[in-house]
């Protein structure tokens, strides 16, 4: 009886000793750059680079990373953020305290869907929002977000650009979210009906 004791015992160890081990690598920089690329790759048309991520079990934080998709590519220089793993892993949703982005770049000057994903026409804010979809059971305590969007624009190789900006939080199911926004738009084609436009 001992003897089988021991052995579940020694069992039990081993499991524990491969879990921690598997979560030690989970935490390396290097294993998550692989797992991202990984993960990435099975999306057609898309590649991602970054030059260091570093997740752990409360944290984030990602530097240069840059996805390209379609024509499209968004390049992020630095996001962060504070995250609750055990209310993830205890089945409480996904639960960010805070989410930072700064410098971020969406150039769309290239950007060609493929015809069967191709979205229906939307424009303005209305339709940023619309595109946007968060995961089922995302709770967002706090953001600070900027980013500059460049479109294609006739004529001007530099485009036409969206400058944004985003600050509040309180984004959830029986939550009423808060954001303070500021929108610069700047078209400097040559025939264009509006030039700029300030929120």
């Amino acid at each position: 009886m001992n003897k089988t004791f021991s052995r579940i015992a020694i069992g039990l160890g081993g499991v524990v000793a491969l879990v921690a081990i598997a979560l030690v690598l989970a935490l390396l920089p290097s294993v998550q750059k692989w797992a991202l690329k990984r993960a990435v790759g099975g999306t057609p048309g898309a590649t991602v680079d970054v030059d260091s991520i570093s997740a752990g079990i409360s944290s984030a934080d990602v530097k240069d990373l840059k996805f390209v998709k379609d024509g499209a590519v968004i390049s992020v220089p630095s996001a962060s953020a504070e995250y609750s793993a055990w209310a993830y892993l205890t089945g409480g949703g996904i639960r960010v305290s805070r989410m930072d982005a700064k410098g971020v770049v969406i150039d769309l000057r290239k950007y060609a869907p493929p015809p069967e994903s191709a979205p229906a026409e939307s424009t303005g804010v209305q339709g940023i929002l619309n595109a946007i979809l968060l995961p089922a059971g995302l709770r967002l305590d706090a953001a600070d977000f900027d980013a500059e969007v460049i479109l294609p624009a006739e004529g001007v190789p530099a485009g036409k650009t969206i400058k944004l900006t985003l600050k509040g939080g309180g984004v959830g199911a029986g939550s009423n979210a808060a954001f303070d926004y500021s929108v610069l738009y700047r078209d400097p084609s040559a025939n264009a009906p509006v030039t700029a436009v300030n929120t």
